[in-house]
């Protein structure tokens, strides 16, 4: 793929992702999320948080989302 159509595919995306990004926090469009990832990405926000807060260090935090991510 040349260059420049990758740089505009990409600028499409990113417009796309922002506009619904707003629908979504106006409460315009529902964002749909299977039960599986609902609850990867929880465990991912969680171990987040922990890390955050100084709880684990970074390579913990890289060994506990690889963890999540095998799922």
């Amino acid at each position: 793929m040349p260059f420049y159509l990758l740089v505009q595919k990409l600028h499409d995306e990113a417009t796309d992702v922002a506009t619904t990004a707003t629908l979504v926090s106006d409460r315009k469009v529902k964002r749909l999320q299977r039960k599986t990832y609902r609850t990867v990405e929880a465990c991912l926000f969680t171990t987040w948080d922990r890390y955050a807060n100084g709880e684990l260090s970074a390579l913990k935090l890289l060994a506990e989302c690889a963890h999540y991510t095998a799922f």
